[in-house]
């Protein structure tokens, strides 16, 4: 997908100074830095993005960091169950490389959090991967219709197949039986660097461990770390902004072990709207670059995903999630995602 330039003009009364900045969607790590740098002239409380990353079968494995907020926030502590189904459809060949990708995917994670103090928070997840053909083919396949979106490689694959196939001239991938397993497990390290009414600021470090398969595409074989800034801000009452920016850098393991890139660069930018205090709805924008240090395959190159969806919060204390992801740079990342999220009352971690 083609982007024009956009711009950003953000007014603040501290001496009736206007900032203009020119930015591309792309441009996440500018646009994050910037709303750090004049956070502490708004008035600002808390944003918590989506709890979601990328769910591209030949990725998943790699270490994706699920967002995190500005702000290290008690009621985060306990237990969260996300569920997430992801359908994808992708051919291609472009030179050497050679890919066919059909498949629908089930990722249900548990993800634990625990505020130490006012400082320090520690998280930790696991997923059950499951990969498969799937029922949801006719309803994407209308939704794409229903809202003029591009259908890719979907109109040449007969409907709930299972599929995946990936050739170059150092590696290959071939899975064509379903598959149910853990994936890949992270334990991470977040601290509060600054913490003021008008913006916070926090600093995470993480680590995955190969718990998954690499044969299965439920992990990589190898031990990833990543480390990320999150900031929060709130221009208006009801209204909110989070952004994160960070790295992770791949160890050496199993999956496309000849063609994966040491680093990868990741963005993430949410705008939340609280109808009240028990009702949420919000719009996010997850980018990472490429997992490959080279490749012509878009599906395994860098993506762009749209998100949007919100949250419920009922009076016993029970909090509810739902979400659909689009990839906005197509064929770079499934189809569409669908996302539920469910969190016990908080107790006590």
């Amino acid at each position: 997908m083609a982007w024009q330039k956009l711009a950003i003009t953000v007014r603040a009364r501290a001496g009736a100074a206007t900032f203009r900045v020119p930015m591309r969607p792309r441009s996440a790590f500018a646009y994050t830095g910037f709303i750090m740098l004049i956070a502490p002239l708004l008035s600002a409380t808390a944003a918590t993005p989506f709890p979601i990353a990328d769910q591209n079968p030949l990725t998943r494995g790699f270490y994706h960091p699920l967002p995190t907020g500005g702000r290290l926030q008690t009621f985060d502590n306990g237990s969260q169950f996300l569920l997430s189904v992801a359908n994808t459809t992708n051919m291609n060949r472009r030179g050497g490389e050679r890919l066919l990708v059909d498949v629908e995917s089930t990722e249900l994670r548990w993800l634990w959090a625990r505020k130490l103090n006012n400082d320090w928070s520690l998280r930790a997840s696991v997923p059950l991967v499951h990969y498969g053909g799937g029922i949801f083919d006719p309803v994407i396949d209308g939704f794409h219709r229903m809202f003029g979106l591009p259908a890719g490689s979907r109109p040449l694959r007969a409907e709930n197949q299972l599929a995946i196939e990936y050739s170059s001239p150092t590696d290959s991938i071939r899975a064509d039986q379903s598959y149910t397993g853990i994936g890949d497990a992270s334990f991470e390290v977040g601290h509060q660097l600054i913490d003021r009414r008008a913006f916070a600021l926090s600093a995470w470090s993480g680590i995955e461990l190969p718990l998954g398969s690499s044969r299965n595409l439920a992990g990589d074989g190898a031990l990833d770390a990543g480390a990320w800034l999150s900031g929060a801000w709130q221009p208006r009452a009801r209204w909110s902004i989070s952004g994160t920016m960070g790295c992770t850098w791949q160890g050496a393991g199993d999956l496309l072990a000849d063609e994966r890139a040491g680093s990868v660069g990741f963005q993430n930018v949410a705008g939340r709207w609280d109808a009240n205090d028990r009702l949420y709805l919000q719009a996010q924008l997850d980018m990472h670059d490429s997992y490959l240090s080279s490749t012509r395959m878009p599906l395994l190159g860098a993506a762009t995903v749209l998100t949007f969806g919100g949250g419920y919060r009922s009076r016993s204390g029970w909090r509810y999630g739902f979400a659909i992801s689009e990839d906005l740079k197509v064929n770079a990342s499934p189809d569409v995602v669908f996302q539920f999220t469910v969190q016990p009352p908080m107790g006590p971690g």
